[in-house]
């Protein structure tokens, strides 16, 4: 029997550059298991409902000044989405916030991505260009992008993955360019360009004498634009991990933790972020939360985590696996409860061509 996709249904409210992405991403295959069946806008004058057309996507513009009020508007909002049997809701550049009511009944059903490592420079008033140009007054070594539930609280929702970027004191523009380039092609990323591009500032002062910003072209004949304002949620994803990959010789850290880093990819994309892990953890300590058996065989340990409830009261037990109990586990992540001989059958090829792969990356370093 055919898997149900997921109808997913973003909401926009301007140029719909990571609407664009998203379709992008499903003509190119990379959503797998959901289909983009609607766009909602606010905005009237949006150019993300010529996307939609343009691509036979079905939109809709829903807004207060149409309906009248922010709860006709949310109340026709829902009568939509079900009427379009939507399951999952993305807010791509959508400037409302979504009340109460509204987010509970969507709960861990709708997604959002903030341009920066979530406690920090988010809340209202934190959107766009403005969370970057708080960043760089502050002065902080350290950003990233946060993908998150939305509730009613400004990007309060509960954190799904976070991912943090830095940049060597000694690179050059061309190196890390290069070096990013070299990452990014691996991530199924090829035809992407990337460029670092500094601009001096009027005098130099405690933030230094030029602001840096990168720029990126995902697809043939685009032009740079910044990475902030363009990227779609997953080539985000797939950037942070070159830059990881790119600076873990330098950073100093020994304990990495990559907490659910497959949400959102699997297949072919999966194996190569497990194998940019295996890379990492040949000299460091990688600890990584994941419930895709590709990237589980790429470790060197496995563990497994349950929970059980006794006497109303749940405990959580964290079991190292000896080679049988991972061969189970490998079994099960990718068939459910099949552990038959079959199942089994496959997990051990799986783990025999995870042990042969690690070794051959870890052998070229």
């Amino acid at each position: 029997m055919e898997k149900k996709q997921i109808r997913i249904a973003v909401f926009v409210s301007g140029g719909g550059t990571n609407l664009q992405a998203l379709i992008d991403a499903e003509k190119r295959g990379e959503i797998k298991s959901g289909k983009l069946a609607l766009v909602v806008s606010n905005n009237p004058s949006a150019y993300a409902l010529t996307r939609a057309a343009d691509n036979g996507i079905k939109s809709v513009v829903i807004s207060k000044k149409t309906e009248g009020s922010k709860e006709a508007m949310e109340e026709a909002m829902v009568r939509t989405l079900t009427e379009n049997g939507i399951d999952l809701i993305v807010l791509a550049g959508f400037m409302c916030i979504l009340s109460a009511d509204f987010t509970r009944r969507y709960d861990k059903r709708i997604l959002n991505i903030h341009p920066s490592l979530i406690p920090s420079f988010c809340g209202e008033g934190f959107y766009g260009l403005h969370v970057h140009e708080a960043a760089l007054q502050k002065g902080v070594k350290v950003t990233g992008a946060t993908v998150h539930y939305v509730n009613e609280i400004p990007d309060g929702g509960e954190i799904i993955l976070q991912k943090a970027v830095d940049v060597e004191e000694t690179d050059t523009p061309e190196i890390l360019q290069k070096r990013v380039m070299e990452q990014l092609k691996d991530l199924g990323m090829e035809r992407t360009r990337f460029e670092v591009r500094f601009t001096r500032r009027d005098a130099i002062g405690p933030e230094g004498a030029e602001d840096v910003e990168f720029m990126i072209s995902p697809n043939p004949g685009e032009p740079l634009r910044p990475l902030a304002q363009i990227a779609s949620g997953g080539e985000i994803s797939r950037f942070m991990l070159a830059l990881k990959v790119i600076l873990a010789a330098s950073d100093g850290i020994q304990t990495m933790i990559f907490d659910e880093i497959d949400t959102g990819i699997s297949g072919r994309m999966a194996q190569i972020v497990g194998e940019k892990m295996s890379v990492l953890g040949a000299d460091r300590q990688v600890i990584c939360v994941t419930h895709l058996a590709q990237i589980a065989a790429l470790a060197d340990t496995q563990f497994v985590v349950e929970k059980h409830v006794a006497n109303e009261k749940t405990t959580s037990t964290v079991l190292r696996l000896d080679d049988e109990g991972r061969l189970k586990e490998i079994a099960r992540l990718v068939g459910g409860a099949d552990t038959l001989d079959s199942g089994l059958t496959h997990a051990r090829r799986m783990l025999d061509s995870a042990k042969a792969r690690t070794k051959e990356l870890r052998s070229a370093l």
